[in-house]
């Protein structure tokens, strides 16, 4: 949607009339706009390069591509981030969504180290807007072990991003029962009782060691049979100690000073950082995603249980960042 001469052309402008003939940041000025208006907090998530693309890329540029090239991918990372800087609402950004398959951490491979990439991306954005967030998501294999797209963290035990500015990385994942994906893990003779260590070795051992804050930037189930409820309550049972208390007292997070309110958080925004370890906990949804290009868009809010959930995030802990 970044790429110069993008267009929209999936939007349907009898019900959005105010849309017609923007550019598609003109579109996600809107949207930031009313989320502002409405006591929203925005994170911007590059979901993928190309439009719904994010199956078939693996890292955060598009290997033999002139365009999607990973300066590319940094320069408009750079450009959001001015655009918005000084922004209250925009809070933000999910680097990559997902990496996948060839994606690597901590073997310092410059064209698949997600680590090192991450810390590139997020340097330069931090030089823009000092005062954003940079959340970084996991990879799928680390080694020989294989996880969720974008969940597995293990490899920041060894190799964790250290980016120039202190307290504002955020680590985020995805989580999911077998109804998503009949993982190995779930056909173990011990299921669903083990899947508090599976957690724990590809991300719990973050929030337990105190070592950065944590956003689940994805989970839930189809709820296909009565099996997949109950591995989704033992995903939720995983996550306890660091929801535990969050739904019904939220204190100082990477958000700033939350103040509770009725229909959503409503954060003082004196730039965001992790200055204290008491547990949080948001929702955080896709909201945006322009078919010209893919950038998301997830909005921040207090918790409450809605009625269908695509994406949801526990942001807990909140302590500051180790290095």
């Amino acid at each position: 949607m970044l790429k110069p001469g993008a267009t929209t052309n999936s939007i349907n402008f009898q019900v959005n009339p105010d849309l017609k003939d923007l550019t598609p940041l003109q579109v996600l000025d809107k949207i930031v706009g009313y989320c502002g208006q409405i006591g929203l907090r925005v994170i911007l998530c590059r979901h993928s390069a190309k439009a719904d693309g994010y199956t078939g890329e693996n890292v955060w540029f598009i290997s033999g591509d002139a365009h999607f090239i990973e300066q590319r991918w940094i320069e408009d990372w750079v450009m959001l981030a001015k655009h918005y800087a000084g922004n209250a609402t925009v809070i933000g950004a999910d680097l990559f969504n997902e990496p996948k398959r060839t994606a690597t951490w901590g073997n310092n491979a410059p064209l698949t180290d997600w680590n090192n990439g991450a810390k590139r991306c997020g340097d330069a954005i931090l030089e823009a807007s000092p005062n954003w967030l940079i959340i970084v998501e996991g990879v799928e294999k680390v080694g020989s072990d294989s996880y969720w797209w974008g969940g597995n963290l293990s490899g920041v035990a060894a190799f964790p991003v250290t980016l120039n500015v202190r307290n504002k990385l955020v680590y985020s994942m995805y989580d999911y029962p077998a109804s998503v994906l009949a993982q190995r893990w779930f056909k173990a003779a011990d299921s669903p009782q083990n899947l508090g260590g599976v957690w724990d070795s590809h991300v719990g051992f973050i929030f337990n060691g105190n070592t950065a804050p944590l956003l689940l930037g994805g989970f839930g189930s189809k709820f296909a049979t009565t099996v997949n409820e109950t591995k989704l309550g033992y995903i939720r049972s995983s996550l306890a100690p660091m929801l535990d208390g969050a739904a019904k007292k939220l204190s100082r997070s990477c958000c700033g000073q939350m103040r509770r309110t009725t229909d959503a958080v409503r954060p003082t925004l004196n730039g965001p950082t992790m200055e204290r370890p008491q547990p949080s906990l948001a929702c955080s949804f896709s909201r945006s995603s322009s078919r010209s290009g893919s950038l998301g868009m997830r909005s921040v809010t207090s918790f409450r249980k809605p009625k269908t959930t695509r994406r949801c995030a526990a942001r807990s802990g909140m302590p500051r960042e180790r290095r």
